[in-house]
C-alpha cells in the first residue's frame, strides 16, 4: 500500500506492473466473463482515491496514463463505479493535471472524462458534467494541433450534453457549434464527415439548440438558429435513424466499429429534434423507438422511449404510425399499462386511446355527411391544421382556430364569425369541436356545406380542365385568401377591388384580352360571394390560358412562315 505522500516517489513506479495485471481484468474484450466481478471487487476495494493520487501525481507517464486507464474501465458501463469516481474530491485534479500534460497522459485522461460522461444522468456525475467540458474545451479548440485529442474531446462534449446541454454550449465559442455541424469547407480539417462524427456533431448540437439560452445575447440567438437549419438541412437525421435502429437492436453502428449506441440517449436525441420542429422527419424512428420499449435494457431507456413517442405522436404522421403498431400497443403497451408500474406508458397508450378515438368519432361526422361535402378535406387534414396550434387531445382557443381556417381552407371569415355570434359558450375547440364545425352535423350548420362546398366544386372543376401556362393556378386555399384579402371584413367582394388590386396582384396584363372578357361577363355586378370568386377567377385563368395558347400558335405559324419563306 501506498500513502498519499509516495504517489509521486519513484516507488509508486512499482505498481505500473499490477495496474497492468488489473487493466486486463477489468478488459470486457480480454475477460469478458468476469469483468463485471472484477469491477465490484476493485471498487469495494476503496482503491479509487489512490489511483487517483497516481493519476496526478505518479512520477512517470506511463504509471499515470494506467491509473486513468485503469478508472475509466471502472466506470465503463458501471453507473456506481462511474459516481463514485465523480463524487471523490481527486478527480478533478486528477483531470487537470492529466489534460496539462504530455499527450500520452492528454488522451488517458480525455478517456477517463468519457467514461465518466457516458453514464447515466443523475446524481455526481451530472454536477461534474459541466467542469469535464470545460476541461475538454482547451484540446477540442486546439485540434490542428492533435487531432486524435480533439476528436476525443468531441466524445468529452458530446456526452457532457446529455448532462448538462446549456454549460457545455456556453463552453463552445460562438461559431464552433456551427462549424460542427456543417458539411462542407466550414467543418474543422480534424473533423471527419464519417456517419460517426456526423452523428456525434449533432447530438451534441441538438442537445446545445434545444438547452434554455444562457443569456439574451443576439449572436447566441443567431448561432442557435443557424446550426437547427444545418441540422434539418444536413445527413445528421438521416444517419440519426440508422444509428436509432442499431441501437433497438443493440447491434454496433456503424459496422465493424465497436461501438453499441445508448438507446436512452438516442431516445433523448428524438425528443430534442421533435422539440426543434423534426417531427416529420422523425416518423421512420417510431417504430424503432418502438422496439426499444420492448427490448430496453434497463427502465431509463424505455422510458426515455416512450416519453419521446409520446412528443412524436403530437405531429399527425408520427401518430398515424403509431396507431398503425398494432401488436406494440397490444402486446407491449398494454401490458406495461396492466402492471401499472410504467407511468410513460399509462400516458402514451392514454394519449394514443383518446386520440384514436376522436379521429374516429371525426371520421363518422364526414361519412354522415360525405354526399352533401364531396370536396371537403380530409379528416387528416383537419387533423394537421388543428396539431399545428396545440395538441389533439386538447382545446385549442377559438381566436387562435378561427386564425387557422384559412389552412383548411374555411372562410370567409366574417361568415364563419357570424355563424358563431350566439355560440357565447364558444371560446375554445376541442379537435371533435373543430370536426362538428367544419363538417355539420343535425344540429350544427357546418362551414364547409355552408360556405365552401360550392367554391371548392367549381375550383375542382378548373384544375380539372388546366393545363400549364405561364400563369400557375391557385390552390383552393390561395383563392380563398384573394378573395378575404379584396372582401375585408365582409363576406363579399367588389368588383372595384378585383380590378384596382387582385388582378394585379396575379400579375395579368390589364389590356388583355382574358381580363377584359373577365370583367366583361360581371358587368352590371357590384359585388361576388365566394362561390362567384372561384367562377370568375377559374374564366380569368382559363382566358388567360387560351390567349396563351393561341399566342404559341399564331409564334410557330410566323416561325414556320419564315422558314418555308427562306427555303424558298
Amino acid at each position: 500500500e501506498l500513502a498519499p505522500h509516495e504517489y509521486g516517489l519513484p516507488k509508486a513506479a512499482a505498481r505500473l506492473t499490477h495496474l497492468d495485471d488489473v487493466r486486463e481484468l477489468l478488459d470486457p474484450r480480454q475477460n469478458p466473463a468476469a469483468f463485471r466481478l472484477c469491477q465490484g471487487a476493485a471498487l469495494a476495494s476503496e482503491a479509487i482515491p489512490a489511483l487517483l493520487g497516481l493519476a496526478q501525481f505518479g512520477c512517470r507517464d506511463a504509471l499515470r496514463c494506467r491509473s486513468l486507464e485503469v478508472l475509466a474501465q471502472l466506470s465503463f458501463a458501471h453507473a456506481g463505479g462511474a459516481e463514485a469516481i465523480a463524487a471523490d474530491e481527486g478527480v478533478l485534479p486528477a483531470l487537470h493535471a492529466a489534460l496539462g500534460s504530455s499527450s500520452p497522459v492528454q488522451l488517458a485522461g480525455l478517456q477517463l472524462a468519457q467514461a465518466l460522461a457516458a453514464a447515466p444522468a443523475g446524481g455526481a456525475v451530472t454536477t461534474l458534467a459541466p467542469a469535464l467540458a470545460q476541461a475538454a474545451r482547451q484540446l477540442l479548440l486546439g485540434g490542428a494541433a492533435f487531432e486524435v485529442l480533439a476528436r476525443a474531446a468531441l466524445d468529452v462534449m458530446v456526452s457532457a450534453s446529455f448532462h448538462d446541454a446549456g454549460a457545455v454550449a456556453a463552453a463552445l465559442p460562438v461559431g464552433m457549434l456551427r462549424a460542427l455541424v456543417s458539411e462542407d469547407q466550414g467543418r474543422p480539417a480534424w473533423l471527419p464527415a464519417d456517419p460517426l462524427h456526423l452523428l456525434a456533431c449533432g447530438l451534441l448540437a441538438a442537445n446545445a439548440v434545444a438547452a434554455p439560452a444562457l443569456d439574451d445575447d443576439g449572436d447566441d440567438a443567431l448561432t442557435r438558429q443557424c446550426v437547427a437549419e444545418r441540422l434539418a438541412s444536413g445527413q445528421f437525421v438521416e444517419v440519426f435513424h440508422v444509428a436509432l435502429d442499431a441501437a433497438a437492436g443493440q447491434a454496433e453502428w456503424p459496422q465493424g466499429s465497436g461501438v453499441y449506441h445508448s438507446q436512452q440517449r438516442l431516445a433523448l436525441a428524438a425528443r430534442r429534434l421533435a422539440d426543434l420542429g423534426q417531427h416529420r422527419r422523425l416518423v421512420g424512428a417510431v417504430p424503432h423507438l418502438a422496439r426499444i420499449v420492448e427490448m430496453a435494457t434497463d427502465d431509463r431507456a424505455g422510458d426515455a422511449a416512450l416519453t419521446a413517442l409520446l412528443i412524436l405522436g403530437r405531429d399527425v404522421a408520427c401518430l398515424v404510425a403509431l396507431l398503425g403498431l398494432s401488436s406494440f400497443r397490444q402486446d407491449v403497451l398494454g401490458p406495461m399499462c396492466d402492471a401499472g408500474d410504467s407511468a410513460p406508458a399509462v400516458s402514451l397508450a392514454s394519449y394514443l386511446a383518446d386520440v384514436e378515438g376522436m379521429l374516429q368519432a371525426a371520421q363518422d361526422t364526414l361519412h354522415a355527411t360525405r354526399s352533401f361535402v364531396p370536396h371537403a378535406p380530409s379528416v387528416r387534414s383537419l387533423a394537421e391544421v388543428f396539431a399545428r396550434l396545440g395538441p389533439l387531445d386538447a382545446e385549442v382557443g377559438a381566436d387562435r382556430l378561427l386564425g387557422a381556417l384559412g389552412a383548411v381552407p374555411v372562410g370567409p371569415r366574417s361568415a364563419v364569425l357570424a355563424s358563431l355570434s350566439g355560440s357565447a359558450a364558444m371560446t375554445g375547440f376541442t379537435f371533435q369541436d373543430f370536426a362538428r364545425y367544419v363538417y355539420g352535423t343535425p344540429t350544427v350548420l357546418g362551414w364547409w356545406p355552408g360556405f365552401m362546398e360550392d367554391a371548392a366544386s367549381k375550383w375542382s372543376a378548373v384544375q380539372a380542365d388546366w393545363a400549364a401556362t405561364d400563369h400557375a393556378l391557385p390552390s383552393l386555399a390561395d383563392v380563398l385568401a384573394l378573395f378575404e384579402r379584396g372582401a375585408g371584413d365582409k363576406s363579399t367582394v367588389s368588383a372595384l377591388r378585383l380590378l384596382e388590386d387582385i388582378v394585379p396582384s396575379l400579375g395579368f396584363g390589364m389590356d388583355s384580352a382574358a381580363v377584359e372578357d373577365a370583367f366583361y361577363r360581371i358587368r352590371g355586378q357590384e359585388r361576388l360571394s365566394l362561390s362567384e370568386f372561384a367562377d370568375w377567377l377559374g374564366g380569368l385563368y382559363s382566358g388567360a390560358a387560351c390567349e396563351a395558347a393561341e399566342a404559341r400558335a399564331h409564334e410557330a405559324e410566323e416561325a414556320a412562315r419564315v422558314a418555308e419563306a427562306q427555303a424558298a
